[in-house]
């Protein structure tokens, strides 16, 4: 169940990481190795097919609800079948008035349904329901039955009634229940209680009817987002984020004898993700495992680890998870595969068993260590499996989610700054990672104290050939000629402009962008709408590491280069923009005062109209680049952000690797990231993280990828407009030679990165408000900017 909380939470991946205070730390005393009684539990993959036609082609096949009861996995499907097409033309028709062709049409090619399927994924019984119903929800019944609700759409009477029909776990119907015509909600799933009576969530109720069908009560909800069920009993759980970002979290519990909620209840602990186990137990799902949650006193349990199991846990369904015991976990997930002629995505639902085995058949393999702050990502983590699990292998990966150990109840950057000390006291103590992914951004761990100079490496017998790879991105990720983060593949950010307007050119200083700017009509917008803040953000991170040297531990924000900076972001600033959300409210919520109408303009119409001389972009593929491009009719510039040096496009990563300096693995920990950088594995990558691989030849596998995927869909608007008079894909341009040369030539231009220091930035931005509002000169606040990050910098 995802709530809320979550999309909160990943808020606070955006900020950077500060460093502790210690300048020297311990090896590793020996290398871990994986004992015999080390747990882990043996994963079981059976997929659960649904096919009603065998022999026929599948076009697309869904599960659309699943859950675990008793020994049973109980699924909601939808199969389609391939059809001639012209057989969807010959019986288009009225769906209030179906004709019996179409009914015929209907329940040929598209089967939904229900199946119960035993443990080992042996079909018990296909529960095929008519052209007009849907399955909605399965729920377990009180005494262990397996109940489907489902949607029975009336012909011709506009409207649907909601059926409950229950089955034995041999698959026999025992009974029906259907809600009486006055419930006229759109149930989401439901639940059966101890007493008999059922519960129905929708999005903002919920209602009891008795197993009489009889009306007992409703309350209403917000959302049905933070809901759960444990033994038939409902539970809500609210999350209040007050105004300096505290998180709070209430629980209360659902009374299914009257439809109402009981009294809150203050949570003690914070949870990310609560789960119900099917075991009569709540349990807390996060980045490093499972623990058993007491809901009286908000207290935790460790009860499984994901290193102790080798299963891709980013896309497991929640609402099947179920603990049979100590010894064995199961539930359900779908893994996606692309036809890569069709461009088809077609999904396989499997049932994952993890079973406690003897021995750690692992034993004798070294541990390395892997330091995230968040989940991997789910190829990643595949890649992850595979490495663990080969044959001749010497060593297993161990992943620490240090994300989960500092949830504190906020979200700013005080939680980046005590995410980062954990980890980096870890390493000098000798217990933290071999292996850090994405730190790339946060400039204060490139030293020698604490990552290892990977150009060693790349240069060594196991390394990379720099020709193969585009090595001005390797080079712009090093700092003063040492290599600390590796980047797997990244983006391209920085400025669109109109050549015509600004010259060519591929960086500027401050002192240049001051000059262009200022020769512009006076009719012309610099930058997109945007507050001080946020401009000063974008136009920093480029530029950060120009005023920090860690090494010397100096600071250089009272210079004239600086204050150049915040002079430009108070010109082209604003101090405040209305998000979209307060255009749907008549008064500005901070002013009160009546908001304009809101016709928002795309501001590459504005810069093709010559009202706009600059847009802050990312580029992350040729198609997007081509499309870029073309809008300004090959008169566009893509430029570095204004910074000391002139630097510029720079590269953000979407995933970088680092080995610790202190680490006892640092060849094995090589090894691993070394396979990273083959060309297979860049293509996969770039196409995971929608980004620009390193390797020169995946990116022209991707380019061609996107040109022939390009030139389908251009056939494909050309057959739909002769049939039906409009363009499918809408009016799109194949990718051209020039288009693929120009984003070469693009990537080929990146000097820089994007950088961060959350402690020094947080400083920058609270203190630079001051002179944005006129309180302060540019002078003092530069003063004071200096000597509280000197401060902190010192402090390292």
């Amino acid at each position: 169940m995802h709530f809320q909380f979550k999309r909160v939470l990943s808020m606070c991946l955006i900020g950077g990481v500060l460093l502790s205070s210690v300048s020297c730390g311990k090896k590793k005393s020996k290398k871990e190795l994986v004992k015999e009684d080390d747990p882990y539990f043996t994963p079981s993959y059976v997929e659960l097919t649904v096919d009603p036609m065998p022999g026929n082609k599948i076009e697309y096949s869904c599960i659309n609800t699943s859950k675990i009861i008793g020994n049973n996995v109980v699924i909601g499907y939808l199969v389609v079948y391939d059809f001639p097409d012209e057989l969807i033309d010959q019986y288009v028709t009225d769906w209030d008035q179906p004709s019996q062709e179409y009914i015929d049409f209907i329940e040929k090619y598209y089967k939904t349904g229900f199946a119960i399927f035993d443990q080992e994924g042996t079909l018990v019984t296909d529960i095929e329901l008519a052209y007009n119903c849907e399955p909605i929800a399965v729920a377990e019944g009180k005494d262990g039955e397996v109940i489907f609700m489902v949607n029975n759409y009336k012909a011709g009477e506009c409207k649907a009634t909601y059926v409950m029909n229950t089955y034995s776990a041999e698959g026999i119907q025992t009974g029906s229940l259907t809600l009486p015509d006055s419930f006229d909600d759109y149930p989401q799933t439901f639940y059966q209680a101890e007493n008999g009576n059922y519960i129905i969530v929708c999005d903002e109720a919920i209602y009891v009817y008795s197993q009489e069908a009889k009306f007992v009560g409703k309350s209403d909800i917000e959302n049905s987002l933070n809901l759960m069920a444990q033994n038939g009993e409902l539970y809500q759980f609210i999350y209040e984020v007050s105004g300096n970002e505290e998180i709070t979290v209430y629980m209360r519990e659902f009374d299914s004898k009257t439809g109402k909620f009981k009294d809150e209840k203050k949570m003690e602990h914070l949870f990310t993700n609560l789960i119900a186990g099917g075991d009569g137990n709540f349990y807390n799902v996060d980045g490093n495992g499972i623990s058993k949650v007491d809901l009286e006193t908000g207290s935790e349990e460790a009860f499984f680890n994901w290193n102790a199991t080798d299963v891709n846990y980013s896309s497991y369904d929640e609402e099947s998870f179920h603990v049979f015991s100590e010894d064995k976990i199961a539930f359900t997930c779908s893994e996606w595969e692309t036809d890569k002629e069709t461009g088809d995505v077609q999904p396989h639902n499997y049932f994952v068993t993890l079973t406690r085995a003897e021995k750690n058949p692992h034993a004798g393999k070294a541990y390395i260590e892997m330091g995230t702050i968040g989940m991997p990502s789910s190829d990643l983590q595949d890649y992850i499996i595979r490495y663990n699990n080969e044959e001749d292998g010497k060593a297993r990966i161990r992943v620490h989610d240090y994300f989960v150990d500092e949830i504190t109840g906020t979200h700013d950057l005080g939680l980046q700054t005590d995410l980062s000390n954990r980890v980096y006291m870890d390493m000098i103590n000798g217990e933290g990672p071999d292996i850090l992914v994405n730190f790339a951004g946060y400039s204060q761990f490139n030293s020698d104290e604490v990552l290892v100079d990977l150009n060693k490496y790349v240069d060594g017998k196991n390394g990379l050939n720099r020709d193969e790879y585009f090595d001005n991105v390797l080079t712009a990720y090093e700092n003063k000629d040492k290599l600390f983060q590796i980047p797997v593949c990244f983006d391209i950010r920085g400025l669109m402009g109109n050549k015509e307007m600004i010259g060519e050119r591929s960086g500027w200083t401050y002192s240049e962008f001051n000059q262009i700017i200022g020769e512009l009509p006076g009719d012309v917008q610099v930058f997109e709408d945007t507050e001080y803040k946020d401009l000063l953000y974008s136009l920093l991170t480029g530029a950060m590491r120009s005023f920090i040297d860690y090494d010397k531990k100096e600071v250089f924000f009272d210079g004239d280069e600086f204050k150049q900076l915040l002079e430009i972001v108070k010109k082209y600033g604003l101090e405040y923009v209305p998000s979209y959300e307060e255009y749907e409210n008549p008064f500005n919520t901070n002013t009160c005062a009546p908001i304009e109408p809101f016709n928002p303009v795309d501001p590459t119409e504005l810069m093709q109209d010559d009202n706009l001389a600059l847009m802050v972009t990312y580029i992350y593929s040729i198609t997007q680049y081509a499309e870029i491009s073309r809008s300004l009719g090959n008169k566009e510039i893509f430029i570095g952000m204004p910074s000391p040096d002139g630097t510029g496009v720079c590269a953000s990563a979407s995933l970088t690797l680092a080995i610790s300096a202190f680490s006892q693995n640092k060849d094995e920990s090589w090894d691993f990231i070394r396979r990273l950088f083959d060309e297979d594995s860049q293509y996969l990558y770039t196409n995971s993280y929608m980004s620009i691989p390193l390797n020169r030849k995946a990116f022209d596998r991707v380019n061609q990828d996107a040109i022939d995927e390009r030139e389908r869909e251009l056939k494909e608007n050309q057959e739909f407009a002769a049939e039906y008079g409009m363009l499918l894909h809408g009016d799109i341009n194949p990718i051209t030679e020039q288009d693929v040369q120009g984003y070469k030539e693009l990537v080929e231009s990146v000097s820089t990165i994007e950088s961060y220091d959350p402690a020094l930035l947080d400083i920058i931005l609270e203190e630079s408000a001051a002179y944005f509002a006129d309180q302060k000169s540019v002078d003092d606040v530069c003063a004071i900017i200096q000597n509280r990050t000197q401060t902190i910098v010192n402090e390292r």
